[in-house]
């Protein structure tokens, strides 16, 4: 059976590629299989073919890996930022000391080398020290807000969906980043909604507000917001700015940066 875009198959999952897409095998046809991970047995659709591969995405799973676990986070799978959350920890580290064994014997041709276990995170959440969201004046809606009414549609601030750059998610909290700047995200986003000052729109190229940046000094706790806008406007982003600095005493410098380019 020759495969085509748009072909349903059934597969099993039993490899993760550098970059977390499943590898599955499908008359001799190696399918790169978003979100599956080793022990799924799925129902794929394919979505782009190659002469010696294919990519496909997951309409349904007949039999989960044993590894599999539900995520805590509920962008997950949508946003980009965690491609392993539903695999279990250890064995995530697992697949990635096998990703770098691979680098070394097979592209690096060092067959004897030796690579230690992955040395586990003492924090899997909130262990982040920068993080970038957008804004955007199109939201793009997860599968269960399709049908809703009750969500704005005009405005986001979050996360890309993965190779896209006009997709953003309405990110309300990141798992990455500590709760503070969570916090600050929130707070972010209620007073760019009340300000009626629009955010800045990826196709159109017009509005304002463009990017939030928070970094965080794990050290003393401090941290640093960084407001990026279309143009400079002190009297549209200085109010933010006071009520970030009076509301976070752990918050040190709030940062206007102006970038103007298309």
């Amino acid at each position: 059976m020759k495969i085509r875009k748009d072909d349903i198959i059934e597969l099993w999952i039993d490899r993760i590629a550098f970059g977390g897409d499943g590898i599955g095998r499908f008359n001799g046809l190696v399918i790169f299989v978003r979100g599956g991970i080793p022990g799924d047995r799925v129902i794929a659709q394919i979505i782009k073919k190659k002469k010696d591969y294919a990519n496909a995405v997951i309409l349904e799973i007949i039999d989960p890996s044993m590894d599999r676990i539900i995520p805590l986070c509920p962008y997950s799978g949508y946003c980009g930022g965690c491609q392993l959350q539903h695999l279990k920890y250890k064995r995530q580290l697992e697949y990635k000391r096998e990703h770098i064994l691979d680098a070394m014997t097979r592209i690096g041709t060092l067959p004897d080398i030796r690579v230690h276990p992955v040395i586990p995170c003492e924090n899997i959440f909130g262990y982040r020290n920068k993080m970038e969201f957008s804004f955007s004046d199109r939201r793009w809606l997860l599968p269960e807000e399709l049908a809703r009414t009750d969500v704005p549609k005009d405005f986001a601030l979050g996360l890309h969906v993965p190779g896209t750059f006009n997709k953003v998610i309405d990110t309300h909290a990141c798992l990455l980043i500590p709760d503070t700047g969570n916090k600050i995200l929130g707070d972010v986003r209620r007073y760019v909604r009340k300000s009626g000052i629009p955010p800045y729109g990826l196709k159109s190229h017009e509005g304002f507000w463009r990017f939030l940046m928070l970094r965080h000094g794990a050290m003393n706790d401090e941290w640093m917001v960084n407001i990026i806008t279309s143009e400079e406007q002190r009297g549209w982003v200085q109010p933010l700015a006071d009520q970030l600095y009076h509301a976070y005493e752990n918050i040190t410098s709030v940062v206007n940066n102006i970038n103007t380019r298309i």
